[in-house]
């Protein structure tokens, strides 16, 4: 999926402003009349937005703005079968804290084996404290079924002698996701300096790393007894950077360790609080499953603390759910707009026997939120022509839309894969952003951003209306016009490019939508 940049001549509302520190970066552009909307990456690759005061620096975000959405749990994991959710801001689940007050164990422990009374292995891959120690279990060599179970309370033995302990709590062993590349490139070209602010069309995040199989992790420390894995395995989140030489060179024994995984990321920020995410993933190993989102939204911040808030979902039929924990049966007409109640017991996962056609599963889902109208929406999707989730491959790889989950959280699905042989590669093109429901009050949601070298308009209307205008940007105009999809009930009245007052359709049903590409 080569990348390349075709900028036209466009307004400073349509354009950026960046400034990175470390290695974080935030991005700001237009929200509206009165604000600009800047959003932070940090933590590596999660985010957080702020709507700021047109007359605020960018670096007066959080002093002077409003933060309206925050996530340190946004990076999107995988979830790889039987070995759980990896990649993200995962590692593996099967790791397991022991409570052993003055245990008396060393570096020299490392790597030793502990059994159940069955003779189920588990290895010791750090002594964390004069007390605590962390350990995984051992499994088998086979990616497909690595064999991998949690630790409870069973008793554990050390060359057939008990281990006491107080406690087996949950851990997730980490670094896995060893980061090879790490920029920020002002129009795709060019590195972004550090404390350095930028005006530009658009700033790519390039973000490549390795997913570590927990068995290389494993079998290293039962090949190496008594020695430390640099960077050290913990039972808490971290990732490792080998992006220089003197990196590679200090962590070499971990730049061997073997890879279920290589994810390629582009985060393309562009203008209009949007964010095209280019995927590239490339499977090393034989794998039972890979379930796939690519992009998430946690449900935190402003626009989480609205009376009102709405979500849409198109192409899916009525749903009617039982309860989570005890919680009521709801019905659920997410293409209708569903009101979301404050408390949303559910747990499920939208499949294809949901969608109204199995083959043109949905693409996006949106949230609108506010106390007095529509203040605040955030839309997230995947391109329609771009990636495995183009229109013309007819959902195929999919099985799951999206997951329901009562944290509120959002979780769209990319796609779905049984019997991964390695070399499986998979390219995706998501987007989140973040859209001001009052620049078109007559539309559900309206926003759009470039995929690829086009323009990507996505309207979605719930009410009739008649030779209506959408004002577009400047340079819109003249540009091609083809229609990706639409409803029956979606007239456009605009024939092959884009005139200067923008474009005109009528919507003569009381649902609609139209997407529009521009060339």
């Amino acid at each position: 999926m080569a990348l390349t940049c075709a900028c036209a001549l466009v307004s400073a509302q349509d354009k950026i402003t960046v400034y990175r520190n470390g290695n974080d970066l935030l991005v700001r552009s237009s929200f509206s009349t009165e604000k600009d909307i800047v959003i932070k990456v940090f933590n590596i690759a999660n985010e957080s937005a702020y709507l700021i005061p047109k007359n605020a620096k960018i670096t007066e975000y959080a002093r002077k703005g409003i933060l309206i959405h925050r996530n340190p749990d946004e990076y999107a994991a995988t979830h790889f079968g039987p070995f759980g959710f990896l990649s993200g801001n995962h590692g593996s689940p099967f790791a397991r804290v022991l409570h052993v007050p003055a245990h008396g164990m060393t570096v020299k422990d490392l790597g030793t084996k502990l059994t159940e009374k069955d003779g189920y292995a588990y290895r010791i891959i750090q002594i964390t404290d004069n007390d605590h120690i962390l350990i995984h279990p051992e499994g088998s060599s086979d990616t497909r079924n690595p064999g991998f179970r949690a630790h409870k309370d069973a008793k554990l033995f050390l060359n057939s002698k008990e281990i006491k302990y107080l406690e087996s709590k949950f851990a997730q062993m980490c670094p896995l996701n060893r980061i090879t590349e790490f920029q920020f490139l002002i129009n795709g070209k060019t590195p972004l300096a550090d404390k350095t602010e930028m005006q530009c069309n658009f700033i790519d995040h390039v973000f490549t790393h390795d997913v570590i199989s927990p068995l290389a992790v494993i079998k290293w420390f039962k090949n190496n007894p008594g020695r430390k894995l640099k960077p050290e395995f913990v039972g808490q989140w971290k990732m490792a950077f080998v992006t220089t030489d003197k990196e590679r060179a200090r962590y070499q024994e971990y730049m061997k360790l073997d890879s279920l995984a290589t994810y390629h990321n582009i985060y393309r920020y562009e203008p209009y609080g949007a964010s095209v995410l280019y995927r590239k993933a490339v499977y090393h190993a034989k794998l039972a499953q890979v379930d796939s989102f690519d992009i998430m939204f946690g449900w935190r911040g402003e626009i989480a603390n609205k009376k009102n808030e709405e979500f849409y979902i198109l192409k899916l039929k009525p749903l009617k759910l039982e309860g989570y924990n005890d919680g009521p049966s709801l019905d659920y007409d997410f293409s209708a707009i569903y009101k979301m109640p404050k408390s949303m017991m559910v747990n499920y996962k939208i499949l294809k026997k949901d969608c109204l056609n199995p083959e043109d599963m949905p693409d996006r889902f949106i949230r609108i939120v506010g106390n007095k109208g529509r203040q605040l929406g955030i839309a997230l999707g995947y391109s329609l022509f771009m990636g495995c989730t183009a229109k013309t491959n007819k959902s195929a790889e999919r099985e799951i839309a999206y997951f329901l989950w009562h944290t509120k959280k959002m979780y769209p699905y990319a796609y779905t894969l049984r019997n991964v042989k390695p070399g499986k590669t998979m390219e995706t093109v998501a987007y989140k952003q973040y859209f001001n429901p009052k620049i078109e009050p007559d539309s559900t949601a309206f926003y759009y951003h470039k995929e690829g070298e086009s323009y990507v308009i996505y309207l979605d209307f719930h009410k009739k209306l008649k030779n209506k205008i959408i004002k577009l940007p400047e340079h819109f105009a003249g540009r091609k016009i083809t229609v990706i999809e639409q409803t029956p009930s979606v007239i456009l009245h605009t024939a092959k490019t884009v005139p200067e007052q923008g474009i005109s359709l009528s919507i003569n049903d009381k649902y609609g939508y139209i997407v529009l590409k521009l060339d």
